[in-house]
């Protein structure tokens, strides 16, 4: 049973039986339509005339395909081979890029580990290179994996929406036999969740030639697909399709290679037939013996320089610690095969020289508190001081113990060796906006709820430290009901008073709500949403509803407002150079010319004719012709460019500074400054949102920050956004600062789009409890009660207006009388955002909007009562 929560007139009640949560022993074995076929080409790559060590073939169209590989003959004599691939996307060439190579396995053909396209390629070229030797036999295999296929229940897919993936639902599928002891009760080292062949789409393969099913796993042996790290959740059965028919048809083997197979979304997939309960000989280390008696896991992805992500790291943790406690191996231990000693978990590197699996991984395998250690950690629970299997019952007595405002306490019954809780809430109805809590205690504090929402609460047994849940999940059956107020539910509403008389002499105080137009995101919302255990994702969900994440990269043009000159200055720097956009042509600028020290670079208007630029320089007080050209131009080169500005201070730049003409013809020039998307967004962010604020609401800054500059990208004009408060607030790289550098980073190329565009992200400062409708679907009203906590100021204020303030805005009415506010949206305390109200004075009356008088009288919303 699970017991849901309702916040407001809120209710503690068991949902129905369709809800019981099974054994977390489970592989999801459910597709919901046939596998996907697989196609695959093969094409010959001729070794180059005179050079028995090279092969090559240049660019060729071929069948469409996603994942490419070489492999050449068994009895080639070549070392030490490098392979080089391009492949064509839509009509364009890509990049040259360098592929690890694999020893030959199971009589099959060496080769390279397959590249990865997320878009469809109809185009491949290939060049391979031996040391010394010959090689031979080369071919370039193409496969085109199918139609992406789900691989989840629903209620997978759900779970997988929520804030930490790294801890899924579990599917409704029957359990393995044997999964569970005979009380029901699960061990401390549950199966993890894996997905089975026929939900992937596997094909059957060929009968492999005396297949070594061995009594027990010994060791485990971590692997990298050495392939995409950008791929989508979507394309990850197609990536594993992809990789058993390389494997088959590229490489000659009788399956795929690998035991199973984890995503950087910490989906686990089933690798060669018949190893899951059974420790099947694989095709992955190049050593015989240890493909008998090893498990062979592969991260799919290239972690040579790049980290794990944390949802791939903790499915590591679930499967390699529970295969090693199922066969009864120490995850710290050695074994010996083929006369030679190994460690139970190591490295491909460990048992070939390979750069497998990445330096990066490699790393966080071996490091304190890496892979070793955490599943060391995880299995040491395993068992008692006497050696027998402890034993975790599922947590009972669960109630509320106090409740305010916006948030509960939970407590239940404390269970004794337990390592600590994991609690699973949600709002009731949604796979979005999950939240998982960890305490080492019997009780939790649930905070930023907001009043008349139905909530979802489930407690297990589970280890903080790794984040693994060691029971089934438990209910509270029985609840009474409860009320998330400090307030009688009887209490009645507070008076809003929405009409004031003045006198001529005196003044007005309004009491209002919120900073800002209130659309969209409420930045001071977004941190009270971070301090409350929400991700980035689950933010930006609440405040832009109906958008869908894509990314977005490329060069952005920063109109410079604050260079009010037409030249464009800057100081001289190593590398500088000058790029004349329409011939291309680059001028280095030296740091002396004719004997003269150079202080100062400029690019303006040419004395003569205002249509061309001259290139200035300055030595000493005097300011020399350089070149003179009619070609738009720009200041690059190194890292960063100080611009000196009209007052003579100086301002610094990723990028290049670029001197352009307003519009055709104009003989005035505006300073723009060009640069990655990825660099603007450092001299925004911490701008728009103080960089100590919570990791988690910076990201969502970034985010909306990089979605709003998105929008621009490409306009006719000669730059696409200013650095004010019309546009975005930027700085430059000044403003940079670790913190904002690093959620940028965590979100790189991410934006929120709406119909296939970027969406319109506004934010404000604060939303008052309630954001405001905007132009866009995705722009509408939600309750925020995130807004509320303590280090905003801006929630809700008061500010006196005098009299004589109101009578000066607004002459026509005389001497003001009366305000009276006549219509408001509704939405929030006081009846929500002012939509009218009426001045009656002397000599007349006058209706404005909140918005009029937000602005007439310096108040900070449009959100106000008296």
């Amino acid at each position: 049973l699970i017991a849901t929560l309702m916040v407001g007139a809120l209710a503690l009640s068991p949902v129905g039986a369709n809800a019981t949560e099974v054994s977390p022993r489970q592989v999801i074995d459910s597709p919901t339509s046939p596998a996907p076929e697989v196609s695959v080409e093969q094409t010959a790559v001729k070794a180059v005339a005179g050079d028995a060590s090279s092969a090559t073939i240049k660019r060729t169209e071929v069948p469409p395909f996603q994942m490419a590989g070489v492999t050449w003959d068994a009895d080639a004599t070549a070392k030490d081979v490098t392979v080089r691939i391009q492949i064509r996307t839509n009509g364009v060439w890509g990049a040259w890029e360098n592929l690890e190579t694999e020893e030959s396995i199971e009589g099959g053909r060496p080769g390279s580990v397959p590249l990865w396209s997320a878009a469809v390629a109809d185009g491949v070229s290939v060049d391979v290179q031996a040391a010394s030797g010959a090689v031979s036999g080369v071919k370039v295999t193409t496969i085109d994996p199918g139609t992406n296929n789900s691989v989840t229940t629903a209620r997978v897919a759900a779970a997988n929406a929520q804030d930490e993936p790294e801890v899924p639902e579990e599917p409704e599928v029957p359990a393995l036999p044997n999964s569970e002891p005979t009380d029901g009760t699960p061990t401390v080292v549950p199966m993890p969740t894996i997905i089975s062949r026929s939900s992937w789409g596997a094909a059957s393969g060929s009968k492999c030639d005396s297949p070594t099913t061995q009594p027990k796993a010994r060791g485990v042996v971590v692997h990298h697909t050495a392939g995409s790290n950008t791929y989508k959740k979507s394309d990850a059965a197609a990536l594993v399709r992809g990789y058993q028919s390389y494997h088959i048809n590229g490489h000659g083997w009788c399956d795929i290679g690998y035991s199973f197979l984890v995503d950087r979304f910490g989906q686990i997939f089933e690798g060669r037939k018949g190893g899951v309960l059974n420790q099947v000989r694989a095709a992955h280390s190049g050593v015989d013996a240890v493909n008998q008696w090893a498990t062979g896991i592969s991260m799919m992805g290239h972690f040579e320089k790049t980290e794990p992500s944390e949802a791939l790291k903790s499915a590591m943790v679930r499967l390699v610690g529970w295969r090693l406690k199922y066969f009864g191996a120490n995850p710290k231990g050695t074994y010996t095969v083929g006369g030679k000693k190994y460690q139970v978990l190591n490295g491909h590197r460990d048992v070939k020289s390979t750069a497998c699996p990445g330096a990066v991984a490699y790393k966080w395998l071996n490091a304190v508190g890496g892979l070793r250690d955490r599943v060391a950690a995880y299995t040491s629970k395993a068992t008692s001081a006497a050696g027998k299997p402890v034993k975790y019952t599922v947590p009972t007595g669960v109630k509320v113990s106090s409740r305010t405002t916006s948030s509960l306490t939970l407590k239940w019954t404390a269970q004794a060796q337990a390592p600590g809780y994991l609690v699973h809430f949600i709002q009731f109805g949604h796979s979005t906006g999950t939240r998982y809590f960890y305490p080492s205690t019997n009780s939790v504090t649930i905070p930023g709820l907001e009043r008349g929402t139905r909530y979802q609460v489930r407690v297990a047994v589970a280890n903080p430290a790794t984040r693994e849940r060691l029971t089934t999940y438990t209910t509270a059956p029985g609840l009474a009901a409860f009320t998330l107020t400090n307030e009688p539910s009887s209490s009645p509403k507070p008076t809003v008073k929405n009409s004031v008389t003045m006198s001529s002499s005196g003044s007005v105080k309004f009491k209002g709500r919120g900073f800002g137009h209130g659309i969209g995101m409420s930045q001071y919302g977004a941190e009270g949403g971070a301090r409350a255990g929400h991700k980035f994702d689950a933010i930006l969900r609440k405040y832009y509803p109906g958008t869908t994440t894509k990314t977005r990269s490329g060069s952005i043009r920063v109109h410079i407002t604050g260079d009010t000159t037409s030249s464009v200055n800057v100081l001289p720097a190593t590398g500088l150079k000058v790029r004349l956009l329409i011939t291309g042509q680059i001028i280095k600028l030296p740091n002396s010319v004719k004997g003269r020290k150079v202080r100062n670079w400029m690019i303006n208007n040419a004395a003569k004719n205002k249509a061309h630029n001259t290139l200035f320089y300055r030595s000493g007080s005097k300011w020399y012709t350089y070149k003179t050209f009619s070609s738009t131009a720009q200041f690059e080169g190194p890292s960063t460019i100080k611009l000196v500005m009209p007052d003579g201070s100086t301002r610094t730049y990723r990028g290049a500074l670029r001197s352009v003409r307003p519009k055709p013809g104009s003989s005035e020039r505006d300073t723009v400054n060009v640069l990655p998307l990825e660099h603007y967004l450092r001299g925004v962010v911490p701008r728009e949102m103080p960089s100590s604020w919570s990791i988690e609401a910076l990201k969502a800054q970034s985010v909306a920050a990089r979605t709003y500059a998105a929008r621009y990208l490409g306009s006719s004009k000669p730059f696409d956004i200013c650095d004010t408060t019309s546009c975005q607030v930027y700085g430059g790289y000044a403003d940079e600062t670790a913190r904002t550098n690093s959620a940028i980073a965590g979100t790189k190329g991410k934006i929120l789009t709406y119909g296939g565009k970027p969406a319109l992200t506004q934010f404000s400062a604060s939303s008052g409890g309630y954001t405001n409708k905007g132009s866009f679907s995705y722009l509408s009203a939600v309750a925020d009660p995130w807004d509320a906590w303590s280090g905003n100021a801006n929630h809700s204020w008061s500010v006196k207006v005098s009299a004589k303030t109101i009578a000066a805005k607004y002459r026509s009415v005389g001497t003001p009388k009366t305000l009276t506010v006549t219509k408001r949206n509704g939405l929030g305390e006081a009846g929500g955002r002012v939509l009218s109200m009426t001045i009656k004075g002397s000599k007349g009356s006058k209706t404005i909007t909140g918005n009029d008088a937000r602005w007439a009288f310096g108040l900070r919303s449009d959100w106000f009562s008296f």
